[in-house]
């Protein structure tokens, strides 16, 4: 059995630069990550599956439901000090999420990072174009989003909802003792000092030197649907990427680097209309600024319109 006192947890946020930051952690000698980046194990213990969105049946699949299969995630842990997981779907849950994850785990690190909403927003409904499972207009799709929520479709579809972190946050940062709070614009601007924090919290080295960072799990809309149906999360896809991740040991970072070659070349990428920006700016406006009370910090630019 693990160490509880090694344990962390990259709770989210979606669409927030956790699969670049999970890739990283993977490849620093006293971190062990789960090969699995979402093995969706605490939020399975208490969503009523199936989830009803379009393609969400690549979710009922690759959760894991028991303990023992979980354990197995981590079965090549060995003195690592600092031993993780990331699903990001435990800062939307977060009053289930939170009560599970003490009683199975009592008071583990968290680590959640953030994302300007708007921005979170948008890469998530590319993200679903991508997927070839989104096919309204963004616009469309945020109208249709309190009845895809009262449906049970999966949390990424919740574009607008999933943005509003500052609740989130708040009960994370009450309900646990080691709490850190990363912002995604600090990693594309001091990307070092900001791994630097990471390790440091984590209690790793934190003079590990980097990787070159690269963006992943990118989005967009695929030139050649045909092409991008190969790829496209489902049931069978799930079944064999289970098999790949527990059998022959693959991360998903060498899983997705093969992936994102035939994404980069099949996807182009769209931007959102201004009205559109400026209406979510005025959304996301007061909780950003309840955020940036939580954390001591001017997070206004998030909210204005450019």
């Amino acid at each position: 059995m693990l160490h509880h006192e090694n344990r962390f947890f990259i709770v989210g946020a979606a669409k927030s630069g956790t699969t670049a930051i999970t890739a990283q952690l993977g490849r620093h000698p006293e971190v062990f990550i789960s090969p699995m980046k979402e093995s969706k194990y605490v939020s399975s213990q208490f969503l009523e599956y199936p989830l009803r969105g379009p393609g969400d049946e690549w979710v009922d699949t690759i959760a894991i439901r028991t303990r023992s299969e979980y354990d197995h995630l981590f079965r090549k842990a060995g003195e690592e000090k600092a031993i993780g997981e990331a699903s990001v779907e435990n800062l939307y849950f977060y009053e289930r999420a939170i009560p599970e994850i003490k009683r199975q785990f009592g008071d583990p690190r968290i680590v959640i990072l953030l994302r300007n909403p708007i921005e979170r927003a948008f890469s998530a409904y590319t993200h679903l174009r991508r997927d070839m499972r989104e096919n309204l207009s963004f616009e469309a799709a945020l109208q249709e989003e309190e009845q895809r929520i009262k449906s049970n479709w999966d949390h990424i579809w919740f574009y607008k909802a999933s943005g509003l972190y500052a609740e989130q946050v708040k009960a994370y940062l009450e309900s646990f003792s080691r709490v850190k709070v990363l912002i995604l614009d600090d990693l594309k601007t001091h990307s070092s000092r900001f791994f630097r924090d990471l390790y440091q919290f984590l209690g790793v080295d934190p003079d590990h030197p980097l990787n070159r960072i690269e963006v992943s799990n990118v989005s967009g809309v695929p030139k050649n649907p045909h092409l991008q149906k190969l790829f496209r999360p489902g049931r069978f896809y799930a079944k064999l990427y289970r098999t790949v991740v527990f059998r022959l040991g693959w991360s998903e970072d060498k899983i997705l680097r093969f992936v994102e070659s035939v994404w980069k070349f099949n996807l182009k990428r769209i931007s959102m209309l201004p009205q559109t920006r400026a209406m979510l700016g005025d959304f996301f406006a007061r909780d950003i600024e309840r955020l940036g009370s939580i954390l001591d910090r001017d997070l206004s630019h998030w909210s204005a319109a450019r």
